[in-house]
């Protein structure tokens, strides 16, 4: 099992104990949980973790009302704005359990719109150079950090380059 699996794994524990534990005391009231990734669908890194959160919330009956940013695509002033306003406008005509964001244009979203928010505990995902004040307007906020380790990254880099290197003498 490699480091990213162990991480992955982690996550999805510690997510399973969130969604019970969150729906837990009222059950019967259960609404959806609404997850909103920064990316697309189809971008593997998004897929696996909406993957890992249908596999955690699916034992407990916990629906989940998914939306995508496509933020790696877009990510104009404007765009962002038309997007502040869709949501605006769904974040107070539907409320939600909890909301998961994924990466760090979900969390910015969310953080804008913290009055329509409110008190519905927000779960943040792969938010990278982490600062509080990436969420500082939210009232309820956990989450899993996407931390970088430059020296292993590093020494994987090098690693593979003489792997490459190797291959490319080999005849």
């Amino acid at each position: 099992m490699d480091f990213d699996d162990r991480i992955f794994r982690r996550f999805m524990r510690f997510l399973a104990l969130f969604l019970t534990l969150l729906v837990a005391p009222s059950y019967a009231q259960v609404k959806d949980t609404l997850v909103i990734h920064s990316y697309h669908q189809g971008m593997s890194w998004t897929d696996s973790l909406q993957a890992g959160l249908e596999s955690a919330s699916q034992p407990y009956g916990i629906p989940l009302h998914v939306s995508y940013m496509d933020s790696k695509r877009y990510q104009s002033d404007g765009y962002l704005n038309e997007l502040l306003d869709i949501y605006r406008t769904k974040l107070t005509r539907e409320k939600y359990r909890a909301i998961v964001v994924t990466d760090d244009h979900a969390l910015w979203l969310v953080n804008q719109l913290s009055e329509e928010v409110g008190d519905t505990p927000v779960l943040m995902v792969g938010i990278n150079n982490y600062q509080p004040e990436k969420h500082d307007r939210l009232a309820q906020v956990t989450g899993v950090l996407e931390v970088s380790d430059p020296i292993d990254n590093i020494a994987l880099a090098v690693s593979a380059a003489r792997f490459t290197a190797d291959l490319c003498h080999c005849r």
